[in-house]
């Protein structure tokens, strides 16, 4: 099955639901470009953040690019699922080059790429983010792209099982960040910063729940 076909697909039985059973709450999708390439740094609260962050991006219209532990690839049919989809596995601590060319051959085609710099989900409550990994920074700089930062929130606790109660999620875009100054260190500390506050804004959003 080709990824078009496969992403047809698995988008009309995701979406609904998404759409559905959850309540959104989204600020700066504007900031997501219609066309051209879109590099975006997240924090990373839930297993689910692909699919919060994949129903935004789809309402720009665009398709998703992640970069995603390999380990999610070992699976026979969830690997087969994610080559399909043609999202990227990065080996966590490898030093691997191949994941970022292949993100920067993505961006070059005017694709769009989402990257989780705290490399794996932050522990409980997920309010202080882990450092950030330098991959992003070192994308931007091969490509020559700022990094859009976001804030999400909620996806670690999505689902509420009382009566028209509908769980709630949050996700903000802040305007583009240059990280072409500085060590890559310098620049990682510089979007995470950045991602920070708008995670504290997706919080706030939510009533600050957490």
């Amino acid at each position: 099955m080709g990824g078009e076909l496969l992403f047809v697909l698995t988008r009309a039985v995701l979406v609904p639901p998404l759409r559905t059973l959850l309540a959104w709450e989204v600020e700066g999708a504007e900031r997501v470009p219609p066309e051209g390439p879109c590099l975006i740094a997240s924090n990373h609260v839930s297993y689910l953040d692909p699919l919060a962050i994949g129903n935004v991006l789809d309402w720009r219209g665009r398709i998703p690019r992640f970069l995603a532990k390999e380990e999610l690839f070992r699976s026979l049919a969830l690997g087969w699922f994610m080559r399909s989809l043609r999202q990227i596995p990065v080996r966590r601590g490898s030093g691997e080059k191949t994941p970022l060319q292949a993100a920067v051959e993505a961006l070059r085609r005017g694709e769009v790429v989402v990257v989780f710099p705290e490399g794996t989900i932050s522990p409980p409550p997920h309010i202080s983010l882990l450092p950030f990994k330098t991959g992003a920074v070192r994308i931007a700089r091969e490509v020559g792209l700022p990094v859009l930062p976001l804030g999400i929130w909620g996806t670690q606790a999505p689902w509420s099982f009382r009566k028209g109660v509908r769980g709630r999620v949050a996700l903000v875009f802040g305007e583009a960040e240059d990280v072409s100054k500085g060590s890559p260190a310098e620049a990682a500390a510089r979007l995470a910063g950045a991602v920070g506050g708008l995670a504290a804004r997706a919080r706030e959003l939510l009533g600050g729940r957490a």
